[in-house]
Protein backbone atom coordinates (compact mmCIF):
# COMPACT_ATOMS: atom_id res chain seq x y z
CA UNK A 1 0.00 0.00 0.00
CA UNK A 2 1.51 3.31 -1.13
CA UNK A 3 0.18 6.54 0.30
CA UNK A 4 -0.04 9.42 -2.16
CA UNK A 5 2.33 12.14 -0.99
CA UNK A 6 0.98 15.38 0.43
CA UNK A 7 0.69 17.85 -2.47
CA UNK A 8 3.53 20.41 -2.10
CA UNK A 9 1.13 23.30 -2.68
CA UNK A 10 -1.00 22.19 0.27
CA UNK A 11 1.97 21.94 2.63
CA UNK A 12 3.30 25.29 1.43
CA UNK A 13 -0.07 26.90 2.11
CA UNK A 14 -0.05 25.40 5.61
CA UNK A 15 3.48 26.69 6.24
CA UNK A 16 2.41 30.16 5.12
CA UNK A 17 -0.67 30.07 7.35
CA UNK A 18 1.44 29.06 10.35
CA UNK A 19 4.24 31.48 9.49
CA UNK A 20 6.82 28.71 9.06
CA UNK A 21 9.14 27.75 6.23
CA UNK A 22 11.84 25.10 5.83
CA UNK A 23 14.37 27.12 7.81
CA UNK A 24 11.82 27.70 10.58
CA UNK A 25 10.93 24.02 10.71
CA UNK A 26 14.60 23.05 10.95
CA UNK A 27 15.01 25.48 13.84
CA UNK A 28 11.91 24.09 15.55
CA UNK A 29 13.25 20.53 15.27
CA UNK A 30 16.51 21.66 16.87
CA UNK A 31 14.56 23.27 19.73
CA UNK A 32 12.50 20.11 20.22
CA UNK A 33 15.65 17.99 20.20
CA UNK A 34 17.25 20.27 22.80
CA UNK A 35 14.20 19.91 25.02
CA UNK A 36 14.31 16.12 24.67
CA UNK A 37 17.87 16.05 25.97
CA UNK A 38 16.52 17.37 29.26
CA UNK A 39 13.83 14.66 29.47
CA UNK A 40 15.67 11.60 30.80
CA UNK A 41 12.43 9.59 30.96
CA UNK A 42 11.86 9.78 27.19
CA UNK A 43 13.57 7.91 24.32
CA UNK A 44 16.19 10.00 22.51
CA UNK A 45 16.64 8.29 19.14
CA UNK A 46 13.95 9.96 17.00
CA UNK A 47 14.94 10.84 13.44
CA UNK A 48 14.87 14.43 12.21
CA UNK A 49 12.15 13.49 9.70
CA UNK A 50 9.99 11.94 12.43
CA UNK A 51 10.25 15.04 14.60
CA UNK A 52 9.36 17.18 11.58
CA UNK A 53 6.20 15.15 11.02
CA UNK A 54 5.38 15.49 14.69
CA UNK A 55 5.71 19.27 14.49
CA UNK A 56 3.61 19.51 11.33
CA UNK A 57 0.87 17.48 13.01
CA UNK A 58 1.04 19.90 15.96
CA UNK A 59 0.58 22.95 13.69
CA UNK A 60 4.27 23.83 13.96
CA UNK A 61 3.89 24.54 17.68
CA UNK A 62 6.99 23.44 19.59
CA UNK A 63 5.18 23.70 22.93
CA UNK A 64 2.26 21.60 21.69
CA UNK A 65 4.72 19.07 20.24
CA UNK A 66 6.47 18.76 23.63
CA UNK A 67 3.18 17.97 25.35
CA UNK A 68 2.05 15.46 22.73
CA UNK A 69 5.48 13.83 22.51
CA UNK A 70 5.53 13.24 26.26
CA UNK A 71 2.03 11.73 26.11
CA UNK A 72 2.97 9.66 23.05
CA UNK A 73 5.53 7.75 25.11
CA UNK A 74 3.63 7.91 28.41
CA UNK A 75 0.52 6.09 27.18
CA UNK A 76 2.69 3.29 25.79
CA UNK A 77 3.36 2.22 29.33
CA UNK A 78 -0.01 3.23 30.75
CA UNK A 79 -2.27 1.50 28.20
CA UNK A 80 -1.04 -2.05 27.56
CA UNK A 81 -4.40 -2.85 25.92
CA UNK A 82 -3.30 -0.79 22.91
CA UNK A 83 0.49 -0.69 23.08
CA UNK A 84 1.72 -4.11 24.25
CA UNK A 85 1.94 -7.39 22.29
CA UNK A 86 1.73 -5.49 19.01
CA UNK A 87 2.97 -8.17 16.65
CA UNK A 88 1.20 -7.61 13.28
CA UNK A 89 1.14 -11.40 12.92
CA UNK A 90 -0.34 -11.86 16.38
CA UNK A 91 -3.71 -13.53 16.75
CA UNK A 92 -5.45 -10.38 18.00
CA UNK A 93 -4.35 -8.25 15.04
CA UNK A 94 -5.23 -10.98 12.54
CA UNK A 95 -8.65 -11.41 14.16
CA UNK A 96 -9.26 -7.70 13.75
CA UNK A 97 -8.27 -7.78 10.08
CA UNK A 98 -10.89 -10.48 9.48
CA UNK A 99 -13.58 -8.78 11.56
CA UNK A 100 -13.15 -5.10 10.69
CA UNK A 101 -12.12 -3.18 7.59
CA UNK A 102 -9.79 -0.40 8.73
CA UNK A 103 -7.45 1.61 6.53
CA UNK A 104 -6.49 5.11 5.39
CA UNK A 105 -7.32 5.64 1.71
CA UNK A 106 -4.34 6.39 -0.54
CA UNK A 107 -5.37 9.94 -1.53
CA UNK A 108 -5.93 13.25 0.23
CA UNK A 109 -8.79 15.73 0.30
CA UNK A 110 -8.00 19.09 -1.39
CA UNK A 111 -7.13 20.51 2.04
CA UNK A 112 -4.51 17.82 2.59
CA UNK A 113 -6.57 15.71 5.00
CA UNK A 114 -6.22 11.93 5.10
CA UNK A 115 -9.47 9.91 5.14
CA UNK A 116 -9.66 6.63 7.08
CA UNK A 117 -12.53 4.15 6.90
CA UNK A 118 -13.84 1.65 9.45
CA UNK A 119 -16.55 -0.89 8.64
CA UNK A 120 -17.50 -4.36 9.76
CA UNK A 121 -16.11 -7.10 7.53
CA UNK A 122 -17.92 -9.73 9.60
CA UNK A 123 -21.16 -8.64 11.28
CA UNK A 124 -21.14 -11.46 13.84
CA UNK A 125 -20.81 -9.68 17.24
CA UNK A 126 -18.99 -12.68 18.70
CA UNK A 127 -15.92 -12.00 16.53
CA UNK A 128 -15.82 -8.27 17.22
CA UNK A 129 -13.24 -7.03 19.75
CA UNK A 130 -12.97 -3.26 20.32
CA UNK A 131 -9.62 -3.79 22.01
CA UNK A 132 -8.14 -5.63 19.00
CA UNK A 133 -9.53 -3.01 16.63
CA UNK A 134 -8.11 -0.11 18.67
CA UNK A 135 -4.71 -1.78 18.93
CA UNK A 136 -4.65 -2.04 15.15
CA UNK A 137 -5.71 1.59 14.73
CA UNK A 138 -2.71 2.76 16.75
CA UNK A 139 -0.40 0.42 14.84
CA UNK A 140 -1.52 2.04 11.60
CA UNK A 141 -1.04 5.50 13.12
CA UNK A 142 2.54 4.67 14.11
CA UNK A 143 3.40 3.36 10.65
CA UNK A 144 1.89 6.44 9.04
CA UNK A 145 4.02 8.65 11.24
CA UNK A 146 7.05 6.85 9.80
CA UNK A 147 5.97 7.72 6.28
CA UNK A 148 4.06 10.99 6.08
CA UNK A 149 3.10 14.26 7.70
CA UNK A 150 -0.62 14.88 7.93
CA UNK A 151 -2.45 18.18 8.20
CA UNK A 152 -5.74 16.67 9.30
CA UNK A 153 -7.79 13.50 9.67
CA UNK A 154 -11.26 12.60 8.42
CA UNK A 155 -12.72 9.48 10.04
CA UNK A 156 -15.53 7.51 8.38
CA UNK A 157 -17.45 4.83 10.26
CA UNK A 158 -19.76 2.68 8.13
CA UNK A 159 -22.22 1.32 10.69
CA UNK A 160 -24.04 -1.20 8.51
CA UNK A 161 -24.41 -4.41 10.51
CA UNK A 162 -23.40 -2.70 13.77
CA UNK A 163 -25.82 -3.75 16.50
CA UNK A 164 -26.41 -3.20 20.19
CA UNK A 165 -24.53 -6.46 20.76
CA UNK A 166 -21.47 -4.81 19.24
CA UNK A 167 -22.00 -1.59 21.17
CA UNK A 168 -22.13 -3.17 24.62
CA UNK A 169 -18.57 -4.42 24.09
CA UNK A 170 -17.32 -0.82 24.37
CA UNK A 171 -16.75 -0.23 28.08
CA UNK A 172 -16.48 3.36 29.23
CA UNK A 173 -12.85 2.98 30.44
CA UNK A 174 -11.86 1.64 27.01
CA UNK A 175 -13.69 4.46 25.25
CA UNK A 176 -11.99 7.05 27.46
CA UNK A 177 -8.55 5.58 26.81
CA UNK A 178 -9.20 5.62 23.06
CA UNK A 179 -10.19 9.29 23.09
CA UNK A 180 -7.41 10.39 25.45
CA UNK A 181 -4.77 8.59 23.37
CA UNK A 182 -6.24 9.68 20.04
CA UNK A 183 -6.61 13.33 20.99
CA UNK A 184 -3.61 13.89 23.27
CA UNK A 185 -0.94 11.34 22.38
CA UNK A 186 -0.71 11.61 18.59
CA UNK A 187 0.29 14.58 16.41
CA UNK A 188 -3.01 14.53 14.56
CA UNK A 189 -5.92 16.91 14.18
CA UNK A 190 -9.28 15.29 13.57
CA UNK A 191 -11.22 17.56 11.24
CA UNK A 192 -14.36 15.50 10.68
CA UNK A 193 -16.01 12.32 11.97
CA UNK A 194 -18.80 10.84 9.85
CA UNK A 195 -21.14 8.07 10.96
CA UNK A 196 -22.56 6.49 7.78
CA UNK A 197 -25.76 4.41 7.73
CA UNK A 198 -26.34 5.45 11.32
CA UNK A 199 -28.70 3.06 13.16
CA UNK A 200 -31.63 4.13 15.32
CA UNK A 201 -29.44 3.87 18.42
CA UNK A 202 -26.78 6.29 17.14
CA UNK A 203 -27.50 8.48 20.15
CA UNK A 204 -26.28 5.66 22.41
CA UNK A 205 -23.06 5.38 20.41
CA UNK A 206 -22.45 9.10 20.85
CA UNK A 207 -23.34 8.86 24.55
CA UNK A 208 -20.34 6.58 25.07
CA UNK A 209 -17.76 8.62 23.18
CA UNK A 210 -18.80 12.28 23.22
CA UNK A 211 -18.19 12.85 26.95
CA UNK A 212 -14.47 12.24 26.31
CA UNK A 213 -14.23 14.39 23.18
CA UNK A 214 -12.85 17.89 23.31
CA UNK A 215 -15.58 20.45 22.67
CA UNK A 216 -14.22 21.34 19.24
CA UNK A 217 -14.11 17.70 18.15
CA UNK A 218 -17.62 16.98 19.44
CA UNK A 219 -18.90 19.67 17.06
CA UNK A 220 -17.23 17.94 14.13
CA UNK A 221 -19.27 14.73 14.35
CA UNK A 222 -21.76 14.27 11.49
CA UNK A 223 -24.46 11.61 11.52
CA UNK A 224 -25.76 10.31 8.17
CA UNK A 225 -28.69 7.93 7.83
CA UNK A 226 -27.43 7.14 4.33
CA UNK A 227 -24.03 6.48 2.85
CA UNK A 228 -21.40 8.37 0.91
CA UNK A 229 -23.88 10.62 -0.89
CA UNK A 230 -23.91 12.77 2.24
CA UNK A 231 -20.13 13.25 2.05
CA UNK A 232 -20.08 15.09 -1.28
CA UNK A 233 -20.38 18.52 0.33
CA UNK A 234 -17.29 17.79 2.45
CA UNK A 235 -14.88 16.32 -0.10
CA UNK A 236 -14.78 14.45 -3.39
CA UNK A 237 -15.84 10.84 -2.89
CA UNK A 238 -13.59 9.82 -5.78
CA UNK A 239 -10.80 9.14 -3.23
CA UNK A 240 -12.98 6.55 -1.43
CA UNK A 241 -13.22 2.79 -2.03
CA UNK A 242 -15.41 1.64 -4.90
CA UNK A 243 -18.18 0.56 -2.51
CA UNK A 244 -18.70 4.28 -1.81
CA UNK A 245 -18.53 5.44 -5.42
CA UNK A 246 -14.80 6.10 -5.45
CA UNK A 247 -11.84 4.76 -7.39
CA UNK A 248 -9.43 3.76 -4.59
CA UNK A 249 -10.07 0.02 -4.93
CA UNK A 250 -12.28 -2.29 -2.90
CA UNK A 251 -12.49 -2.34 0.89
CA UNK A 252 -11.12 -5.86 1.06
CA UNK A 253 -8.15 -4.95 -1.17
CA UNK A 254 -7.28 -1.86 0.88
CA UNK A 255 -7.76 -3.68 4.18
CA UNK A 256 -5.42 -6.48 3.09
CA UNK A 257 -2.89 -4.04 1.61
CA UNK A 258 -2.62 -2.24 4.95
CA UNK A 259 -2.17 -5.50 6.79
CA UNK A 260 0.67 -6.35 4.42
CA UNK A 261 2.18 -2.93 5.14
CA UNK A 262 2.03 -3.58 8.88
CA UNK A 263 3.70 -6.93 8.36
CA UNK A 264 6.46 -5.27 6.34
CA UNK A 265 7.14 -3.08 9.39
CA UNK A 266 7.05 -6.02 11.81
CA UNK A 267 10.69 -5.86 12.95
CA UNK A 268 10.46 -2.11 13.50
CA UNK A 269 7.13 -2.42 15.36
CA UNK A 270 8.48 -5.08 17.73
CA UNK A 271 11.56 -2.98 18.48
CA UNK A 272 9.57 0.24 18.82
CA UNK A 273 7.25 -1.39 21.35
CA UNK A 274 10.09 -1.27 23.87
CA UNK A 275 10.20 2.53 23.72
CA UNK A 276 8.05 4.21 26.34
CA UNK A 277 8.34 6.73 29.14
CA UNK A 278 10.46 5.53 32.04
CA UNK A 279 8.48 6.92 34.95
CA UNK A 280 11.30 6.19 37.39
CA UNK A 281 13.39 8.80 35.58
CA UNK A 282 10.72 11.45 34.99
CA UNK A 283 11.62 14.85 36.47
CA UNK A 284 8.95 15.81 38.96
CA UNK A 285 5.79 13.81 39.58
CA UNK A 286 5.32 10.36 38.04
CA UNK A 287 2.33 10.08 35.70
CA UNK A 288 0.24 7.05 36.64
CA UNK A 289 -2.50 5.48 34.55
CA UNK A 290 -5.23 6.27 37.06
CA UNK A 291 -4.25 9.95 36.94
CA UNK A 292 -4.41 9.99 33.14
CA UNK A 293 -7.70 8.14 32.76
CA UNK A 294 -9.39 8.04 36.17
CA UNK A 295 -9.83 4.99 38.37
CA UNK A 296 -11.18 2.06 36.35
CA UNK A 297 -13.44 1.02 39.19
CA UNK A 298 -15.32 4.30 39.02
CA UNK A 299 -16.75 3.48 35.59
CA UNK A 300 -19.72 1.32 34.85
CA UNK A 301 -20.76 -0.05 31.52
CA UNK A 302 -23.41 2.06 29.82
CA UNK A 303 -26.88 0.62 30.26
CA UNK A 304 -28.52 -0.23 26.94
CA UNK A 305 -32.30 -0.46 26.98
Amino acid sequence: MTLISLPPAVQQAMEKEMGRDRAGLTSDVANLRAWLRHQPHLPQDQSEEWLERFLIGCKYSVERAKTVLDMYYTVRGAVPEFFSDRDPLGADVLRSVSAVYYFPVPGYTPEGYRVSLSALADTDPSVFSPRDYMKRMFLVADVRLQEEPCLGEVLLFDLRGFTLQHLVKFTLPLAKKLLVCGQNALPTRIKQIHLLYAPSFADKILAIFKPYMKEKLAKRVYVHTGGSEGLAKFFSTDILPEEYGGSAGSRSELNLAWQKKLESYRDWILEEEKKRADESRRPGKTRLANELFGMEGSFKQLAID
